[in-house]
């Protein structure tokens, strides 16, 4: 997983902080993309095109991401009346 951490990383470090305002969030995106990817292989997951699939995670990271923030802006706007 190590390759594919070189190899990738700077990849999908650009992707994510495309798509994410902050630089942190989008950094610690893509650590837990690498860490679901990780966790399949382990479990006996088989990748056939190890870019596509981390893009694929990372989206429904990002997504995941977008759909928490809108909860929370909802609230405050219950909050603000």
């Amino acid at each position: 997983m190590t390759l594919g951490y070189d190899l990738y990383n700077t990849k999908l470090g650009l992707y994510a902080n495309s798509r994410m305002q902050s630089r942190e969030v989008g950094e610690d995106l893509v650590q837990d993309a690498f860490k679901k990817t990780w966790s399949y292989m382990v479990k006996g997951g088989k990748i056939e095109v190890m870019e596509a699939f981390l893009y694929h995670v990372l989206r429904g990271l990002i997504i995941d991401v977008y759909r928490k923030r809108k909860t929370t802006s909802l609230d405050l706007l219950l909050e603000a009346g």
